[in-house]
């Protein structure tokens, strides 16, 4: 795991799919990443722990001393 487990709540029933987005920020656990290694974004009922969708991510770490 990278990160920490966070819990958003989709529960909008607006039909408008511009109204329903969420927006997430996710802290990294450490700072070793590689960027040509595979990591996932897990989609889960947080409730029954069902894995709803997987989505492929690159995680490529700017660091402040990269910049002075």
């Amino acid at each position: 795991m990278v990160s920490g487990k966070e819990r958003i709540c989709f529960d909008s029933d607006n039909n408008t799919m511009e109204k329903r987005v969420r927006d997430v920020t996710l802290k990294l656990i450490g700072a070793n990443f590689n960027r040509r290694n595979e990591y996932w974004l897990i989609l889960e009922d947080a409730q029954t722990e069902t894995g709803y969708q997987k989505y492929p991510v690159i995680i490529d770490l700017a660091f402040q001393d990269d910049f002075f």
